[in-house]
């Protein structure tokens, strides 16, 4: 399954974000006020510009702060390791 990779900045009230690895000729952004927001409308953006399903492909959406992308990071791997 193809992955996606997006990357969210916190900007006031808004997370935006920015796509890291569409197909070639292909850009967008998108925004949220909440991160779950942000993931859900960055999932609905790719599968809009690619004309794909949104189940279709994963999305792997990072924070530009590197401390709170490790922080993610490292949420999810214990969220692993619990199941």
């Amino acid at each position: 399954m193809t992955v996606y990779r997006a990357t969210a900045r916190h900007d006031g009230k808004w997370w935006s974000v920015s796509f890291d690895n569409l197909p070639k000729g292909y850009g967008g952004a998108t925004q949220g006020r909440t991160w779950a927001e942000a993931e859900r409308m960055a999932r609905e953006a790719v599968a809009v510009l690619l004309d794909i399903d949104e189940d279709s492909f994963e999305l792997a959406m990072r924070p530009a702060d590197p401390t709170m992308a490790s922080l993610i990071v490292e949420a999810e791997r214990a969220r692993e390791e619990a199941h």
